[in-house]
């Protein structure tokens, strides 16, 4: 029983921390275009099966950097039309890789016409942190520690390994404007030279 018990509460905190802070509501379409599964009711969509796309007409779009670009490119070809999405795009960076560039984020803005909004991942699809809707940073996820060793900023949470990100960056524990509690993280760079090697080995 003590092992049930352990593995329902496991589960519990994984899906506290995955529930993603924007209040979507329930009957919003969410295509999920590549990584693993990080919200429950995404319909994911491999590259091959894009083209089903459209036919689903998604409201939210979620995946990789890379692989919303080349959806975004389909787009302006006019290959696929994607006027349905109008909720948010969400960008899965996972824990390792570097931080959404201003200029993909406005390209994809350009592209859709929504917010942007990242959203940084372990490998296994766990949320770990999301971009603040007033522009402050990364807010941690419920759960999620952060911590700075030497300069490199270190993910944590109960029972798991901290995860190291090879990035630079700010803890903030201030008030954050848009009301969320949760620690935020800005001023992410990143780290050149052993140490941004050995945060890319340790979340390979």
């Amino acid at each position: 029983m003590k092992r049930l018990s352990l593995g329902l509460r496991f589960r519990s905190q994984r899906a506290e921390r995955n529930k993603l802070p924007f209040g979507i509501p329930a009957n919003i379409r969410l295509a999920q275009i590549s990584g693993v599964s990080v919200i429950d009711r995404a319909v994911t969509f491999a590259p091959d099966d894009w083209h089903n796309i459209e036919r689903f007409r998604p409201r939210i779009l979620v995946g990789h950097a890379g692989s919303l670009k080349r959806l975004s490119e389909q787009v302006h070809r006019g290959i696929l039309n994607l006027d349905s999405v109008n909720h948010a795009v969400f960008v899965l960076t996972t824990c390792g890789e570097s931080p959404l560039s201003d200029t993909l984020r406005v390209l994809l803005w350009q592209s859709f016409g929504v917010p942007v909004y990242e959203v940084v991942v372990a490998g296994d699809g766990t949320l770990l942190a999301t971009d603040c809707e007033a522009e402050e940073g990364w807010h941690l996820q419920p759960g999620v520690h952060a911590r700075l060793i030497g300069r490199e900023l270190h993910f944590e949470m109960p029972g798991v390994r901290a995860l190291c990100t090879g990035l630079a960056a700010v803890i903030n524990s201030e008030p954050c404007a848009c009301g969320r509690s949760t620690f935020r993280i800005n001023g992410m760079e990143r780290l050149r030279g052993p140490a941004a090697v050995q945060g890319l080995a340790a979340t390979a």
